[in-house]
């Protein structure tokens, strides 16, 4: 009796006693479901971790710096290695912010090294004063005094060119006010498109491939190069420390692990975000897209088919999902992301089991 339950459960024709099944029934199955393939994903994290590390492309490259040296910028004629400045200074999370050992005025880095094959050149900016942030609000204030139709959040964006600006040409920025009150959206959007992060510490990167490290009081931001077909655009991961970073540079001794502490203590929040993700896509899976397959598929051949309603169809469709959700169950301890197996395997297996159950007459019931 037990065996020929079992067979229910798999072989399609047998399904067809469960059409007349609670919807209830059917809609406890597919939450059952979403808790059993939310359970790998977390262990497969946890034992994959430098492989998870690697993945994450906002700071995939800093987990192996090596024995670099590291600079500080704008680069002397009789460069050393100018590491122990990070370490004497101390910068840890304290309370949900970055401090030093003293406030300081903005510390550029550059350190060239090799990963997986290609040179990197990586820039590390501590500004845990916010002295880039609060020069760009104090330009913010001035400019509303002088222009106060605008909005606060169109002088804040005026305010970061000006900045900018006032970097680069070693000039004050109130000077630039005028120019920029002028300035039309759309010769603003232009200007923007020219501009990165970089900008912000007047940087000039050595390569179009270069990579920034931003730690200032309240977040940390990570910006990475995107190459397509020999142009480069850079996309940006701001992290607040409030979120659960746990970093502290207290201890290192070197760059390498001052980049591993670096992906070590974003890891929480990453991972955090990875496994919200994931739910929310076992969630998708496993939810809405069975209804959106199972009423295309109704709606298809209820007409001339066996099954009739769509409830019928419904029930029928829990029962095949247990199927691939057992086989994604056994993928995802293996296989980051296997839920999207689930997806595949479902559609053609629930295909299947409706054209079976379709073409046999009502009698064989």
């Amino acid at each position: 009796m037990f065996l020929e339950f079992i067979k229910s459960l798999v072989i399609p024709i047998k399904m067809k006693k469960f059409r007349y099944i609670s919807v209830l029934f059917a809609i406890l199955i597919f939450i059952l479901e979403i808790f059993l393939l939310s359970l790998p994903h977390n262990f497969y994290i946890k034992s994959n971790h430098e492989r998870y590390i690697l993945d994450k492309a906002y700071i995939a490259n800093y987990y192996e710096i090596g024995d670099a040296n590291v600079y500080s910028y704008p680069l002397k004629e009789n460069k050393t290695n100018d590491f122990q400045n990070i370490k004497d200074s101390e910068y840890h999370i304290e309370e949900n912010k970055m401090v030093a050992k003293t406030k300081e005025d903005i510390r550029i880095y550059n350190v060239s090294y090799i990963n997986n094959e290609e040179e990197m050149n990586l820039y590390i900016v501590f500004d845990v004063a916010n002295n880039m942030l609060n020069k760009i609000t104090e330009y913010q204030d001035k400019y509303l005094e002088k222009y106060p139709d605008e909005t606060k959040n169109d002088a804040f964006y005026i305010s970061q060119f000006i900045y900018i600006r006032s970097l680069r040409e070693n000039i004050e920025g109130e000077t630039l006010f005028e120019e920029y009150n002028k300035k039309t959206e759309k010769e603003l959007d232009d200007e923007l498109a020219t501009y990165t992060n970089f900008d912000l510490f007047n940087i000039e990167p050595t390569k179009k491939d270069s990579y920034l490290l931003l730690f200032t009081e309240n977040y940390l931001l990570t910006q990475i190069p995107i190459i397509e077909k020999d142009e480069v655009t850079y996309a940006s991961m701001s992290v607040e420390y409030a979120s659960g970073a746990t970093l502290d540079f207290r201890e290192v001794n070197n760059i390498d692990e001052f980049g591993k502490e670096v992906c070590e203590g974003v890891l929480p929040i990453l991972f955090n975000q990875d496994v919200n993700l994931y739910i929310i896509n076992v969630v998708f899976y496993v939810i809405l897209y069975p209804l959106i397959i199972v009423l295309i598929m109704w709606f298809a051949m209820h007409k001339n088919g066996v099954l009739k309603r769509f409830k019928e169809y419904y029930n029928v469709a829990s029962i095949a999902s247990l199927a691939p959700c057992l086989i994604t169950f056994i993928l995802s301890w293996f296989i980051n992301n296997a839920i999207i197996a689930y997806g595949i395997i479902f559609s053609i297996y629930l295909l299947f089991c409706y054209i079976k159950i379709n073409s046999k007459p009502e009698l064989i019931d």
